[in-house]
C-alpha cells in the first residue's frame, strides 16, 4: 500500500483557531493499493463543507481512496509533538475523524470501523514522509483514537 502526501501547503494557525495548522490551499491525498476491506467500505463518497472523500480504481487496477481537504481546514496531532514528517499524515487523520460519524452513516458501519481507516492510512502516510516514530504514534493512535474522538470530537 502506498500513501502519496501531495505538496503540502500550509501554515501555523493564528491564536483562537480549532488547531495548530490550517490549510493554505486544497490538498488532495491519495492512499493506492489500499486494503480491500476499507476500499469496499468506502463505496458511497462523503462530501462535506471541508472537503470530500471517495473511492477508485487505478489504471493498472489498484484499489484506491482520495480524500480532497479543502482550504482553511486545521489539524495537528493533538497530544503528539509535530514535526515536517508528521504533519502531513496529520490532516486526513483529522479530517477523517472529525468526520467519523458522518462516514460511518453514509457506509453503514460503526465509527470505530472509519477510524481504523484513518489510522492505517495515517501509518501509509508516516511511513511515506520516513517518520522515525511511526509504529509508535500508530499505536498510540490505535489505542486512544476512539476514547479520544468520543470525549473531544464534538468539540472540533
Amino acid at each position: 500500500m502506498t500513501a502519496v502526501v501531495p505538496p503540502l501547503k500550509y501554515e501555523r494557525a493564528p491564536d483562537g483557531a480549532p488547531d495548530r495548522f490550517r490549510l493554505t490551499a486544497d490538498t488532495t491525498f491519495y492512499w493506492r493499493d489500499v486494503p480491500e476491506r476499507f476500499w469496499r467500505r468506502a463505496a458511497v463518497p462523503v462530501h462535506v463543507a471541508a472537503g470530500c472523500l471517495m473511492r477508485s480504481v487505478t489504471s493498472d487496477n489498484k484499489l484506491e481512496l482520495m480524500l480532497m481537504i479543502y482550504e482553511g481546514y486545521h489539524a495537528s496531532l493533538s497530544v503528539a509533538p509535530d514535526s515536517p514528517r508528521s504533519t502531513p499524515g496529520a490532516f486526513p487523520h483529522d479530517w477523517i475523524y472529525e468526520h467519523s460519524a458522518r462516514i460511518a452513516a453514509l457506509w453503514g458501519c460503526r465509527v470505530r470501523d472509519v477510524l481504523a481507516l484513518a489510522d492505517w492510512w495515517f501509518l501509509a502516510l508516516l511511513t511515506f514522509t520516513g517518520f522515525r516514530f511511526r509504529r509508535t504514534y500508530f499505536t498510540i493512535v490505535r489505542l486512544l483514537g476512539y476514547q479520544f474522538n468520543r470525549i473531544f470530537g464534538a468539540n472540533k
